[in-house]
């Protein structure tokens, strides 16, 4: 009765390790969507100053 008890236990223990792996994987993949997200909207600001100087200066 014991190793089963202790069986149980280890099975709930390794799904709750592999529900929060898979939880961290998410959050990688949406950390790095927002990430490049922020990066061409930064680079797109860039566009946009360098475009309004160009216009002022000609």
């Amino acid at each position: 009765m014991d190793t089963e008890k202790e069986v149980q236990e280890l099975r709930r223990r390794v799904e709750q390790l592999e529900a929060t792996g898979s939880r961290q994987r998410q959050n990688g993949a949406m950390r790095f969507i927002i990430g490049f997200i922020i990066v061409v909207a930064i680079i797109m600001l860039l566009m946009v100053a360098i475009g309004i100087v160009q216009f002022i200066s000609a």
